[in-house]
């Protein structure tokens, strides 16, 4: 007797399962309804938050961040750096030009963007620390590689490249990401750059 070939058994198969369909009751499964996506919506022309903490300036942002990181203190650099109820509160919805209406967001697309940037912005906190911790700088040089930009509930400042000098007049290069201004308060986006 022959052994059966891969095709005579999926031959073979294909018959059962079609014999197996027909004596088969049949049923009734109703189709999954779709929940629809509620959007957050915001209105009126100002965000309903402002900034916490943050600093007063840019200046006075990038001195407070360049102390963190001596001190080799990541609590601080994020202490920097918005909040997720900024985050989603004021730049999510804001980020159109200027005397557009709020964009609609939607909760869950939010968590996802917010969750990418703050582990990004970890990730780079500990690397800066890493690589700046303890280091004296008598001066530095503030670059923003994308300018300013104006949106409808605040403006980014961006991106952040610092050139810092040492006691020898050694450089070293920094770079981090945007900021955001809001009402004269000035907080870092991310800490990660593009």
């Amino acid at each position: 007797m022959k052994r059966p070939t891969h095709a005579s058994l999926a031959i073979l198969s294909l018959l059962l399962c079609s014999v197996a369909a027909t004596h088969a009751k049949p049923t009734r499964t109703p189709a999954a309804t779709p929940v629809p996506a509620v959007p957050t919506i915001h209105s009126g022309d100002r965000p309903a938050l402002g900034l916490s903490g943050g600093a007063a300036s840019i200046d006075a942002l990038i001195e407070q961040f360049l102390a963190a990181l001596k001190a080799g203190d990541t609590a601080a650099l994020h202490r920097l750096r918005l909040t997720k109820e900024e985050y989603v509160g004021i730049i999510v919805p804001g980020e159109v030009a200027v005397g557009q209406p709020p964009r609609q967001t939607f909760e869950k697309v939010n968590d996802v963007f917010f969750g990418m940037l703050d582990s990004k912005s970890r990730y780079t906190a500990d690397a800066l620390v890493q690589g700046f911790q303890g280091r004296e700088f008598v001066s530095h040089r503030l670059r923003l590689t994308e300018g300013t930009r104006p949106y409808a509930w605040y403006t980014a400042h961006g991106q952040v490249r610092l050139t810092l000098v040492d006691a020898d007049g050694k450089e070293s290069e920094l770079a981090t990401g945007w900021i955001a201004e809001v009402d004269g308060r000035f907080k870092f986006i991310a800490l990660n750059r593009d």
